[in-house]
């Protein structure tokens, strides 16, 4: 029977994670004779389907160095943490298949140290060269090299839009052929919906409500947010409600206040499952620098709530089209952003029909259709 492994180090509450949930319920349940071993740091992880062909392996359990599962290595350098394990783990399993979904340099190192014959597979999560240039600059020539020498030697890269399949090797100075597209999936969240006080409070009253989702940090463009909702009060009366946490919380709210816009705004965490939330509200806005794919735009489509979003890299022009589904503005533009909101408040029939046409092009992520990609590429539709 055909082990495929499915590694990911970091199970937390973003969007990487929720991606690597979908996917795993998704091959489970259309290769029932494919065995999937999900190499985590957790003996357990919500919201996977229990299958008799899913098997939860803690890489902790194969560190042979005591408690070195306990060191605080941070959340970006975590897998190596892992690289023990992960050795291990190739010697012993042997497995056919090996897709990592982060800490892609740890595990080929452990690959070539095991001399293991494991078809490698590295899932990208984000437009490198633009994450490379925000974060730690100052070493962005650096870590493109250690990029390249690790896609060079992986088997194959999967990306998450057919934009940056072509942007990565490009960048890299790699064969096209390396790369492969296979975008997220539209799954409905297992968990309930979040139906708590702070839902009926934020929905006691008829003002237009303005919802974004997504972690709060600077990429994310939450300043580009603000900035628009400012304008857009000027002449609309509404709430924004921003759904999510992040390191860029504090300065939000700072932001908020020095624009006079606090007491409009509803900065309420992290929620389980927003849906509810999305549903309830009268425009979904999101508004990065840049976006690996966009699984927050995915669950407003879904909620048939319409989006306005940034033209971001590349996810949100993937998912909308190019405008079809949603409207596109300019990135950091809050004049342009805000004209979007106010379009859509001021047209209800148009905002209707435009969430009902993307909510019809949501097929194009279907589970079994993103499931059966993934197949593609793994050897399982042989």
């Amino acid at each position: 029977m055909k082990i495929v492994t499915l590694y990911n180090p970091i199970l937390d509450k973003g969007g990487i994670t929720v991606s690597y949930i979908n996917i795993v319920n998704s091959l489970s349940e259309n290769y029932p004779d494919t065995v999937f071993h999900l190499l985590v740091n957790e003996t357990k992880i919500t919201g996977i389907n229990p299958k008799i062909n899913i098997e939860i392996i803690n890489i902790s359990n194969y560190q042979l160095m005591p408690h070195i599962h306990k060191m605080n290595w941070g959340k970006y350098l975590s897998s190596i943490g892992t690289a023990l394990g992960v050795f291990y783990y190739l010697k012993k399993y042997k497995p056919h298949y090996f897709v990592s979904f982060q800490g892609h340099l740890v595990v080929l190192l452990c690959k070539l140290m095991s001399r293991s014959s494991t078809v490698l597979i590295a899932r990208e999560n984000t437009v490198i060269g633009h994450s490379f240039r925000m974060f730690n600059s100052k070493f962005y020539k650096l870590r493109i090299k250690v990029k390249k020498f690790t896609y060079n030697h992986v088997n194959l890269v999967v990306t998450l839009t057919e934009a940056a399949s072509k942007y990565s090797p490009d960048l890299l100075s790699l064969s096209k052929t390396k790369f492969t597209a296979i975008q997220n999936i539209n799954s409905k969240p297992i968990l309930e919906p979040y139906t708590g006080k702070k839902l009926k409070k934020l929905f006691s009253s008829s003002i237009p409500k303005i919802i974004s989702v997504s972690r709060v940090s600077q990429e994310k463009g939450i300043d580009t947010i603000l900035k628009a909702f400012s304008l857009l009060i000027k002449t609309h009366k509404s709430e924004l409600i921003i759904v999510g946490q992040g390191s860029y919380v504090s300065s939000g709210k700072k932001l908020a206040k020095a624009l006079g816009i606090y007491s409009h705004c509803h900065f309420i965490g992290w929620v389980q499952n927003p849906s509810q939330l999305i549903s309830k509200s009268d425009v979904f806005v999101t508004a990065p620098i840049f976006e690996g794919f966009g699984n927050s735009i995915i669950e407003a489509m879904r909620s048939k709530t319409p989006v306005v979003s940034t033209d971001a890299p590349f996810g949100p022009s993937e998912i909308l089209e190019n405008g079809k589904n949603g409207i596109l503005v300019p990135v950091g533009d809050d004049i342009k952003f805000s004209s979007a909101i106010a379009y859509l408040l001021d047209n209800p029939s148009k905002s209707k029909e435009l969430a009902k046409i993307a909510h019809k092009s949501l097929i194009r992520f279907d589970p079994k259709l993103i499931a059966s990609k993934w197949g593609e590429v793994l050897g399982l539709n042989e």
